[in-house]
């Protein structure tokens, strides 16, 4: 630069036609130094004159084409300036010819010819630094990366030489060296020029040729002679074996084929494609399309009657290709097999195939295959007369050949003919031939019986190993050792994974025993057995299936187990937490060194899933190892078992853990590393970098979790005990996204943990900012269980759609020091954003509270503990016999231990069995009694199903508690109409009073009305219940169905208060007595008012208007359902009635429910907020009151459809329901009083009962349940002999219409009710040959309306009745009449009414027998009896 610089400096002015000389010899110049250069070249590398090889300057190596230098060569000698290094624009300016920059050797430092310098413009431009325009900045790039490398390069080492040269010269003259030692340094550094020089002229040359023959490969056709000498020698060996093959499978698959008449039969009788191999001319590779490219044309083709080339013996042994298809026709003598030939096969073409090259094994993404042209391809066809008289066809008929070369043209070129190609995955491939489970098998050995005549052994230990056929060693299973029997009982589980249904599971009988010599344990193998599991896809559960146990194909027993199917089902992913963990761990990087003495790490994957541990191979020498560790494990709870990933490291002194990869449990592993979210991760999604949550650098892996059916054996269904339980108030929404196109959508909230749904609130109607308050309680399995809240939009068609989901943080309950009492009294309710699809989706106001449950042990576990003190107790007491045998081999043992502990005391610690060990992770559980247990008055309770007998098949049977319309538990669908054993639990609040309804249902989320196929006839009481199925199984009997079943019971450990039980919840009467000195508010200074009643901010009740009064009397009741005093806002109004417009408030009242004494009428004198007092009675009755708007409740839920009234009021007391639990009792009633109604809204239909309450019958109550929780009362219980028709529990929006008739049509308190219609009898025969129906009206004075009509029933003339056992639901007040028409029923036209009979609501309000109502018939007297359901 400083050379440049200077010249630049003392440059002077000269003429334009100097500078044009100077231009000249410059390129004179630059065209003499390339024949110069590239003649050296061709001296390096042997004189080799290759067109593509590349001219490079001596030293700075840099590359030229010798295309290009041949071009410029050219351009110069025809006096062309279009190519030059460097062109002069007219501006001045100069710039790279032909947008390339060919480097300017000659004008750079000592190249510049001083006689003919370049021009001052010329020195200017390869001296900028900071030119604007591209071409002075290329020339000024160029300059500095010259000089750059000169001095690293050439310069460098030129000097260092030198340098190195002068000071070992000085060094030996120093030393007294002479001439001599002058010689021999020279003669050194000479050697190490030399050596150099070689080595540098080597590598170019290298160089050379490997880029001469990579430039030559896009235009070079690469021979294939050595492939096609070998194809040649292998095709001899190879084709008479695949003509065997090919006619082997051909036949297998033509015989079980049934071809058309008059055919019988088709065979492949021969197949050969002759001695002449396939042979590829000729292959031409791409290698410049991408690093992950590779393309290649191959020319290639199959023409065996081609001689060319072929010696004369080769000729003299040539098979000509053919094949023959046997066509057999007609039958015993009448029959003749018809061959049909093709022979003389040939196809040629030229293929182009590309490869798309991954990093992770089988490291070929994607083949894309593609004809350049259409392929040729002949054969002659002889379709009759076989070898000796047999015509082709193809040759035969003019245009056949073409017609049919162009079919199958036409439908290949849109495949693969250019430029459509046909792409082959082969990654998805080979991934998807990795064997994959479709499923678990759960074997339970329960016993064998070992009967070998030729076995003559003494004693046997024996013990089963069983595994999935083809299965790794780490997938047996094997049961205990049983001592000294041939006999054994195991009665032992194990779960297998299987990859189909048409493997079998291998079982084998060993004995082991110890050596006497050596101690050590020896087995022996006694017999073996087999199970086919395509049994198990006929009948997925088998119980006591008996095989046969054979050794060396002779009888040596037999063995009886269970066997039972779990299938993969993403259905099964709402309901199961069980399932199958894919995962693939493939590589890690960025791994830590500092602990490696060499800095090389061999390192190995371990994967810990609970207890079960894989390992992957070692990978020695290397800091970015391949594991390419692929397994499945089988997860019977994904909430259950932390799931960690630890690379270790072997390079140094022993293993050493350099990063792990943690998660809780399996759920949140799937979530956090899954392809995807949790359930839904995609199984085929590529694997994805993850960062380690110990230790430096990142994993590669794919995670997948495949949802299994519950993964439990029927029998093994039992309950097991949950850790506590979530109280979650789900107060409100708000800012909801509205997904409707038209309208606004129906919310309601679900509460969902554990892969399951567990809570549902009711469905609110038409809003973006719904009111729930509702509580619930959700069992908690294990720590850190994931709670999620997700808002729902009811679809009238179809599944409801989520609005959105949030996901509670509950790591807070699970810390050490957490006081439920103390975080319950101090949580509030908070807001958190809902989500849908990453997208804010609106708000929910909630608040979750953890309750533990006591550590307290099941039954199950009290009786496993009684079990084992027995077994301990017979073996203590044993002194003769075998078990005298073992107790003395026991004995000796200890004595022997004994004996070396005192000589090795370090190697052994003293552990006291009876006391649980201090590093135990498991806490220690209490013994408590039946008694202790129910003294505590909210747990969970355990609901252990053990069999059932159902009137339908494929039904599911479910169990709702208290108020709550949505099933605690259902269970799963019953195999025909026998239900397996099963489990499941259920959160009670208050136990003395809570109540339990079971019915069976035909799916598991009850839609409509028919979905119910019976339900029990009264509620049972759970605390009672539970005393009777402690300790011995009960019968809950429901029409047609039986369901026998025990309870269980752990306790909770706060105490939830009386907000939480019966004493919250149930009916309020309110009477409006009157009303004075209201505000006037119209002209005349008179008011029209009326009262209307609130709940939450909905009205659910309005009274009868009082026109121009202020001080109105109004004496009117009216009943509503309170789902909680402490939460339920009640507001009561009074209005000014308009005829038109809106309505004037007259002012208002909040009453505070919680100051109502349960069960006592209260005066209530209420200042409204503007002015005037009204003058109120309020009785509030504690009982649970369920929704008949079933799984989820209403929109509306208060006012105007029947709600069941599932507990009692206040101050009664019985026991379990008759007919239920096979007991004497009933349901819970009133003692005198009515118990009043409810009034309800609920969507779908209403088929919802008031639970009939009779006067009198009161009985005391139980001495037991004093004292149980303050405040609690006694329930009294009457019993109820009629049977209620089941609930229909629907979330559906349709207003019902007994509900708009009961709350328009008749005044009063509207009360719920039901009536069964039986029968319609005659005294004689009836005349009438039509089938009847009876349709069902209410009547008032001012209005009738037609609420049901039952199905067309036939006459049965045994009985000379009428057969319907159908209920009827209403809702009506007790001044309403209720009217029944026999009628003949027509589809086209209005039907014929024979006879009619009515009955007033008030007469038959409490009575529970049936009622026989006379009526005429025709002609004809006749009874329909009726059961009613109603009032008190």
């Amino acid at each position: 630069m400083q050379i440049l610089t200077s010249l630049l400096q003392t440059k002077s002015t000269k003429s334009q036609q100097r500078e044009e000389n100077n231009i000249k010899a410059a390129k004179k110049e630059i065209s003499k130094d390339a024949e110069r250069k590239e003649e050296a070249v061709k001296n390096m590398i042997g004189g080799d004159n290759t067109k593509n090889e590349t001219v490079t300057s001596a030293r700075n190596i840099h590359k030229t084409k010798p295309a290009k230098i041949e071009e410029e060569k050219k351009n110069i000698k025809s006096g062309e300036e279009k190519k030059t290094t460097m062109t002069e624009k007219a501006t001045g300016e100069f710039v790279p010819a032909a947008g390339r920059v060919e480097f300017p050797w000659e004008k750079i430092g000592f190249y510049i010819d001083a006689k003919h310098p370049p021009t001052t413009r010329a020195l200017r431009a390869l001296a900028a630094s900071g030119a604007t325009s591209s071409a002075s900045a290329s020339a000024g790039d160029a300059v500095r990366r010259y000089i750059s490398e000169k001095y690293y390069s050439d310069v460098y080492w030129n000097t260092a030489l030198a340098a190195g040269t002068l000071a070992f010269a000085w060094a030996a003259g120093y030393g007294g060296g002479g001439v001599l030692a002058l010689g021999a340094v020279l003669l050194f550094c000479w050697t190490i020029y030399r050596t150099e020089m070689r080595r540098f002229n080597t590598n170019l040359r290298d160089d050379m040729r490997r880029i001469a023959a990579s430039e030559s490969l896009d235009t070079r056709l690469e021979t294939m002679d050595w492939l096609n000498s070998f194809l040649a020698k292998f095709w001899v060996i190879y084709m008479p074996a695949l003509s065997e093959m090919v006619i082997t499978q051909a036949n297998n698959v033509l015989k079980d084929v049934e071809p058309p008449a008059p055919i019988r039969k088709l065979s492949l009788d021969e197949f050969t494609l002759g001695s002449k191999a396939p042979s590829v001319r000729s292959i031409r590779a791409y290698t410049k399309l991408g690093k992950d490219v590779y393309r290649m044309d191959w020319d290639f083709g199959f023409t065996p009657n081609d001689t060319d080339g072929m010696t004369r013996e080769e000729l003299r042994r040539k098979v000509d290709p053919k094949v023959a298809l046997g066509i057999s026709v007609g039958k015993g003598v009448v029959s003749a097999s018809l061959p049909i030939l093709v022979e003389d096969m040939s196809f040629k073409g030229r293929l182009r195939i590309t490869l798309r090259i991954c990093d992770a094994f089988p490291f070929i993404q994607v083949v894309s295959v593609m004809f350049l042209e259409p392929p040729d391809i002949d054969y002659a066809l002889k379709p009759v007369g076989g070898n000796t008289f047999g015509i082709d066809v193809m040759s035969l008929v003019p245009g056949l050949s073409s017609f049919v070369k162009g079919l199958i043209d036409s439908n290949l070129r849109p495949m693969m003919y250019a430029p459509n190609h046909f792409d082959v995955d082969v990654r998805a491939a080979v991934e998807s031939s990795v064997p994959s489970a479709v499923g678990c098998v759960g074997v339970r050995i329960r016993a064998l019986e070992y009967a070998r005549a030729s076995d003559t052994t003494a004693v046997i230990n024996p013990y089963v190993e069983y595994w999935v056929e083809g299965a790794a060693d780490a997938r047996h299973r094997t049961t205990d050792i049983k001592a000294a029997t041939r006999t054994p009982v195991f009665n032992e589980t194990g779960f297998l994974l299987a990859e189909a249904l048409t493997q079998k599971v291998r079982m084998e009988v060993w004995t082991a025993a110890l050596d006497g010599a050596s101690g050590a344990l020896k087995t022996r193998k006694l017999a073996e057995a087999s199970f086919d599991l395509e049994a198990l896809a006929r009948a997925p559960r088998q119980t006591m299936r008996e095989l046969r146990l054979e050794y060396n194909g002779h009888a040596a027993g037999r063995i009886v187990a269970d066997w039972q199917w779990f299938a993969v089902s993403a259905a099964a992913a709402a309901s199961s937490a069980s399932g199958v963990l894919v995962l693939t761990v493939q590589a890690a990087r960025g791994l830590s060194t500092e602990r490696s003495v060499l800095g090389r790490l061999a390192t190995y994957a371990e994967v810990r899933v609970g207890a079960h541990i894989q390992r992957s191979r070692v990978v020695k020498d290397s800091n970015v190892p391949e594991y390419r560790l692929h397994f499945e494990q089988l997860v019977r709870s994904k909430h259950d078992g932390a799931v960690c990933i630890a690379i270790k490291d072997t390079s140094s002194y022993g293993e050493t853990t350099i990063a792990e990869l943690r998660a809780a449990s399996v759920a949140e592993f799937v979530k956090k590393y899954g392809s995807g979210a949790g359930a839904d991760a995609d199984a085929n999604a590529d694997a994805h970098p993850v960062r380690f949550t110990t230790g430096a650098g990142e994993l590669t892996l794919r995670v997948h979790f495949k949802p299994l059916q519950p993964v439990r054996m029927a029998d093994d269904a039992v309950f097991q005990p949950p850790l506590g339980a979530y109280r979650v108030l789900v107060a409100r929404c708000e800012q909801l996204r509205n997904l409707e196109t038209i309208g606004t959508i129906d919310p309601y909230v679900t509460v969902r943990t554990g892969g399951r749904e567990y809570a549902r609130t009711r469905v609110s109607a038409s809003t973006l900012d719904p009111q729930f308050n509702e509580v619930f309680y959700v069992p908690v399995a294990a720590k850190r269980q994931p709670l999620e809240l997700v808002c729902m939009d009811v679809e009238r068609m179809g599944a409801d759609r989520a609005v959105g989901r949030f996901t509670v943080d509950v790591g807070q309950f699970f810390v050490p020091g957490y006081d439920a009492q103390a975080a319950g009294a101090a949580a509030q309710v908070v807001r958190a954003q809902l989500t849908r699809g990453g997208k804010p989706a609106g708000y929910i106001w909630y608040k979750v509270v953890y309750i533990p449950l006591l550590a307290v042990q099941s039954r199950r576990e009290k009786l496993a503990q009684a079990q084992e003190k027995r077994r301990e107790e017979a073996a203590a007491g044993g002194t003769g016999g075998a078990a005298g045998q073992h107790s003395l081999k026991d004995l000796e043992q200890q004595a022997a231990m004994l004996k070396d502990y005192a000589k090795h005391p370090d190697k052994y610690e003293w552990v006291d069995e009876k006391q649980p060990s201090a590093s135990s992770s498991k806490p220690v559980k209490a013994s408590l009694t039946l008694e202790q247990l129910a003294s505590h008055n909210s747990g969970v309770i355990g609901i252990n199903v053990l069999s059932g007998h159902l009137s339908q098949k494929n039904c599911y049977v479910q169990f709702l508690f208290d108020e709550r319309t949505y099933p605690e538990f259902t269970s799963p669908r019953a195999a025909g109409t026998s239900l397996a054993s099963c489990a499941g639990q259920a959160f009670i609040r208050d136990l003395e009073n809570s109540i339990m309804t079971v019915r069976v249902t035909r799916s598991r989320d009850v839609e409509s009305r028919k979905d119910v196929v019976a339900e029990i006839s009264t509620p049972v009481r759970v605390g009672d219940a539970l005393r009777r199925s402690y300790d011995a199984p009960i019968d809950v009997n429901l029409p047609g169905c039986s369901i026998r079943l025990m309870l269980d019971y752990i306790p909770a450990t706060v105490d939830l208060g009386p907000s939480e039980t019966m004493l919250d919840t149930g009916t309020l009467k309110l009477t409006f007595v009157s009303a004075s000195g209201l505000k006037a508010a119209d002209l005349r200074g008179k008011s029209d008012p009326f009262c209307a009643v609130d709940v939450d901010g909905r009205q659910v009740f309005r009274s009868q208007t009082v026109k121009k009064c202020l001080d109105p009397v109004f004496n009117e009741d009216c009943s509503i359902v309170v789902p909680s005093r402490t939460r339920t806002q009640l507001t009561v109004r009074v209005m000014d009635w308009n005829a038109a417009g809106d309505n004037d408030p007259l002012g208002h009242v909040a009453l505070d429910l919680t100051r109502l004494p349960p069960g006592t009428p209260t005066a209530l004198n209420c200042r409204l907020s503007t002015q005037g007092t009204l003058s109120l009675r309020a009785t509030f009755r504690p009982m649970y009151v369920r929704s008949s708007g079933g799984s989820g409740g209403s929109s509306e839920g208060l006012s105007g459809v029947p709600l069941k009234l599932a507990g009692g009021a206040l101050g009664a007391a019985g026991g379990v329901a008759e007919g239920a639990l096979g007991v004497a009792g009933g349901v819970a009633g009133v003692a005198g009083g009515v118990a009043g109604g409810a009034l309800g809204v609920a969507n779908g239909a209403a088929t919802g009962l008031f639970k009939g309450f009779h006067r009198g019958n009161a009985s005391k109550s139980d001495e037991k349940s004093k004292g149980r929780s303050k405040g609690n009362s006694e329930l009294a219980e009457s019993i109820h002999k009629s049977i209620n028709p089941p609930a229909a529990p629907s979330i559906r929006r349709s207003m019902d219409t007994n509900a708009s008739f009961a709350s328009s049509a008749i005044p009063g308190d509207s009360i719920p009710g039901t009536a069964t219609i039986s029968g319609l009898s005659f005294a004689a025969p009836w005349s009438g040959s039509d089938p009847l129906c009876v349709k069902v009206s209410l009547q008032s004075p001012r209005k009738s309306k037609s609420i049901h009509r039952t199905h067309r029933a036939k006459f049965d003339n045994a009985s000379h009745s009428f057969s319907w056992h159908e209920s009827v639901p209403f809702k009506a007040a007790p001044g309403a009449r209720i009217v029944f028409s026999v009628e003949v029923y027509h589809r086209l036209g209005r039907s014929t009414q024979l006879g009619s009979a009515s009955v007033a609501l008030a007469d038959v309000s409490g009575i529970s027998d049936p009622v026989p109502l006379a009526l005429t018939v025709g002609s004809q007297e006749a009874h329909l009896t009726v059961a009613f359901n109603y009032g008190a």
